[in-house]
Formats: structure tokens, C-alpha cells, sequence
């Protein structure tokens, strides 16, 4: 993502101004960090004014002795020093510490800890990078695009990073644009998310790999939460509040529930395999571009909609045991819309599959052959419509 000069803010508590270094020392950093990178690649081991930590992480703890708020400021934090890609950063430790500005660059850093109501604020256009191996440990609230602003904004993960704590890392993109407020492969990124934590909002998770233990939560009314490529989930992955859980990618759900509960659920060219999906009266899950299933279990009392114009398929040798209800043509309307079989798929269960074609073609609400198709209707399951 592209870097540029604005703040990012770690807040324990608001402060009315978020102070921003001076041109003329935005202008002497810049030339201490060229120096610096040029003397370390010579050899040096010592640059005057600019901290360096050793090979093996080191703890930093945010103090604001200089009480002007600055990130860049060495007397800031404990031992004197900026984070660097090695460090392990202490946000809200103490408690009182006012907020820290980042005000002319992104930040790599290897390791981050958020204590109990204390806050951090990406801002817009920064990036916050968690290195290879690296631990974000949230027990407070991470925000990503606090502001909302239509900037690319985001949290970088490269290798494998654990995400833990009883905290909650809130997405907060741009009406506009989903990229505003992402979680992103920063280089064969793969993101665990621990039990107790969340992450919710709005915006873009598009890590290679995300496991997810806790819970995701689409909780922004009107707006998206769009999850790409490769997820494992053992935890819940929601949509409350008015807001929209979309999945694209290819997700292992074994364990795991998918949950519509005064939101939607959009299954959008997705392959879910294994798990419940389960939505609360009044909500429903959606599929669309041609999402599969195999092995999933439709929860009593859940609606699950093929809308119209698009095709939902069942995975080859897979049992669909449906407890509620599925409806294919969710609005009748006169476009082909159906589900395909391929395959050997037997369907139980004690639910209805609802055929709900539109009056003047038959074909618009279509259970059909996708390959050597096998369907086995089980004893208390009833296809209608």
C-alpha cells in the first residue's frame, strides 16, 4: 500500500490536538534515517541520535515524557529510542500516557501489546506492518481508518501472526472503497485470530491464509466485510447490526458457524465446506456467482436463498443435511436459477427445499445435472414448490 505523511495515533485517552512535527524536523529526521541506513550498511554500530535495537526483539514502552505526544521523539519511550522492526511495542503502560502521534511515516514493528481500554488509531493513508512471526496481543481496541477518510489505510501481515487478546480490531473503510481500511498480505501472510478476540466493521480482510478461533462481526449498517482468499474457521463469522458478511474465497468451516443475525450473509462465488450456517429470524444468507457447498448443515429455522440469475452448487460425494429452509429464485424472478449436483450428494435432514420458479418459465427454479448427478432425497427432508 502506498505510504504517505499522516498520523497514526495510539490513544489511551482523546486529546484535543494530535501534535505533528515541524517541516524542519521532518526534514532533519528524514536525514538522520538516510545516514543511519547508510552507516549501518558500512558497518557501524553506533548512530548518535538514532536508536537501535539488537538482532533478538526488545520491549518499548510508550511513556510521552516530553509530553508533546510524539512519536518520533527518542524521550518518548522507555528505554529512549523509537520501534523499531525489532521491537516490542507497549501501548498503555501507564495508563495515563496521552496519545502518541505518528507523523511522517508507517511503522514496522515485530511484536504489539494494547492494555485494557487503551486505544490505537491507524489513521488514514498509514500502513502498521507486523512482522514474520510477530504477536499483536489486543486487549483494548485497534482502529483501522479511524476517520473513515477515503485513503488506503491498513494493518500489513508478513508470515505468520498471531492475533490475541480480548480486544477488538475495528475496520472503519470508506463507504466507498473496502480497500480503505484492510488487513493485507504483506508477503505469504497468514493471520490466526485467537479465541477471545474480535474483529469487526467494515472493510477488507485479504491475507493469504486467515484462521479464525474467535469472531468476525460485519457489524456496520449498509456496508460490507468482505473476506478473500483461503479461511479456516472454528469460531463465528457474522453479519449484525444492519451489515453485510460477503465470502469469496475458499472456506474450511469445520466446527465453525457462519451466522446471520440482523444482517446478511453474502456467499459470493465462495466454497464453503463443512460447519452450520445459521441466520436468525429475520435475516438470511445469500448465494450468488456460483458458491458451492459440501458437508454444511442449514440450521433450524435459517434461510438460505439462491438468488436469482445465479447457481448454487453441491459438492460431489457431500451430504447437505438441511434443517431449514432453502429457497431457489429467492424473487421469482423469469432467469435461470437453480442447484447443481454433481456428482453422488445425498440430502437430509428435516428442512424444505423450495422451488419457487417464476410462473412463465419452469426452468428459472432448476434442480439439475452438473456431472453424473446422484441425488438421494432423504426420509424426513421434502422438496416443495
Amino acid at each position: 500500500m502506498q505510504k504517505s505523511h499522516q498520523i497514526l495515533a495510539f490513544t489511551t485517552a482523546r486529546t484535543s490536538a494530535k501534535p505533528k512535527l515541524s517541516t524542519a524536523k521532518r526534514s532533519y529526521l528524514g536525514q538522520a534515517r538516510l545516514i543511519a541506513a547508510c552507516a549501518l550498511a558500512a558497518g557501524a554500530v553506533l548512530v548518535p541520535g538514532v536508536a537501535r535495537h539488537g538482532a533478538n526483539a526488545a520491549t518499548i514502552t510508550w511513556t510521552d515524557s516530553s509530553g508533546n505526544h510524539t512519536w518520533s521523539d527518542n524521550a518518548n519511550w522507555s528505554p529512549t529510542g523509537t520501534p523499531t522492526t525489532t521491537s516490542d511495542v507497549i501501548i498503555g503502560s501507564p495508563a495515563s500516557a496521552a496519545t502518541p502521534s505518528l507523523d511522517d511515516f508507517s511503522v514496522t514493528i515485530a511484536n504489539l501489546t494494547v492494555n485494557t481500554s487503551s486505544e490505537l488509531d491507524v489513521a488514514a493513508n498509514i500502513d502498521l506492518d507486523i512482522g514474520a512471526g510477530g504477536t499483536v496481543t489486543d486487549n483494548g481496541t485497534i482502529k483501522v481508518n479511524a476517520t473513515g477518510a477515503n485513503s488506503g489505510t491498513g494493518i500489513g501481515i508478513t508470515g505468520a501472526v498471531l492475533l490475541t487478546g480480548s480486544g477488538n480490531l475495528v475496520l472503519n473503510a470508506n463507504s466507498a472503497n473496502l480497500g480503505t481500511a484492510n488487513i493485507f498480505n504483506n508477503g505469504s501472510s497468514n493471520l490466526t485470530q485467537d479465541t477471545n478476540h474480535t474483529i469487526s466493521g467494515t472493510g477488507e480482510i485479504t491475507v493469504v491464509t486467515f484462521n479464525n478461533n474467535g469472531t468476525v462481526n460485519a457489524n456496520s449498517n449498509g456496508n460490507t466485510l468482505l473476506l478473500q482468499n483461503t479461511l479456516n474457521n472454528t469460531g463465528t463469522m457474522e453479519a449484525t447490526s444492519g451489515g453485510i458478511l460477503e465470502l469469496t474465497g475458499t472456506t474450511t468451516n469445520t466446527g465453525g458457524t457462519i451466522l446471520a443475525s440482523g444482517g446478511t450473509v453474502l456467499l459470493s462465488g465462495s466454497s464453503i465446506t463443512g460447519g452450520t450456517l445459521t441466520s436468525a429470524s429475520g435475516s438470511e444468507i445469500d448465494a450468488q456467482a456460483n458458491t458451492t457447498l459440501g458437508g454444511v448443515t442449514i440450521s433450524t429455522g435459517s434461510n438460505l436463498k439462491v438468488l436469482d440469475s445465479n447457481n448454487l452448487y453441491f459438492a460431489s460425494g457431500s451430504t447437505i443435511t438441511d434443517n431449514g429452509t432453502i429457497t431457489i429464485n429467492k424473487g421469482g424472478s423469469n432467469n435461470g436459477t437453480g442447484i447443481g449436483i454433481d456428482g453422488t450428494v445425498n440430502l437430509t435432514g428435516t428442512g424444505n427445499l423450495v422451488l419457487n420458479a417464476n410462473s412463465a418459465n419452469l426452468g428459472t427454479a432448476n434442480i439439475f445435472n452438473n456431472g453424473s448427478s446422484n441425488l438421494t432425497q432423504d426420509t424426513n427432508h421434502t422438496i416443495s414448490g
